[in-house]
């Protein structure tokens, strides 16, 4: 199986990613992906429909993690963002930068700051949760870039959904380019 995704910058076409065996139950149209775009760049995309059409002229990638267990955008959206795209005469991508808020559009550039009003008590949180809020505090700004070859063992793209987004450890101010 093979997923058409929109990916949030100005590409000339959605890009098709492989999607792995143990992900077929899991992913939906309307649902973010984690996928790799080019050799290091990580972004969080939005996949647009699933087919069994093998590209042709390249090896599709796989499609790294599902960050959604239901779809966070609706198929009327989707249809929206393709009429926007084309009557506005730009990409589907750019309609999704500027349809969803920052923490929904995560990338290997996402820049994230410590939240000082949260304090340092990290107490509540998880394990994997502390280390990263420990690090957030000792360094101020990271960039996802960052954190994920240095963590290693848990992957930020998920906190959004999780308790250290929730109790405002951390901003996400967007993405530089």
């Amino acid at each position: 199986m093979y997923a058409e995704i929109i990916i949030p910058l100005a590409l000339p076409k959605n890009y098709t990613w492989s999607v792995p065996d143990h992900f077929l139950q899991e992913i939906k149209p309307g649902c973010r992906v984690e996928v790799n775009l080019g050799r290091n760049k990580k972004y969080a995309g939005i996949v647009k429909r699933i087919h069994d059409e093998k590209p042709i002229g390249f090896e599709a990638k796989e499609i790294m993690n599902v960050l959604d267990a239901e779809p966070i955008i609706q198929p009327f959206q989707l249809l929206l963002w393709k009429w926007m795209a084309e009557y506005y005469m730009c990409t589907e991508g750019e309609v999704m930068a500027a349809a969803l808020p920052a923490h929904f559009k995560l990338s290997s550039e996402t820049v994230i700051i410590y939240n000082e009003e949260f304090g340092d008590d990290f107490s509540g949180l998880d394990n994997d949760e502390y280390r990263f809020a420990e690090l957030l505090l000792s360094t101020v700004t990271i960039t996802l870039r960052y954190i994920n070859p240095n963590t290693g063992t848990f992957d930020i793209s998920t906190f959004p959904n999780g308790r250290i987004f929730r109790r405002n450890v951390f901003t996400i101010i967007g993405v530089s380019k």
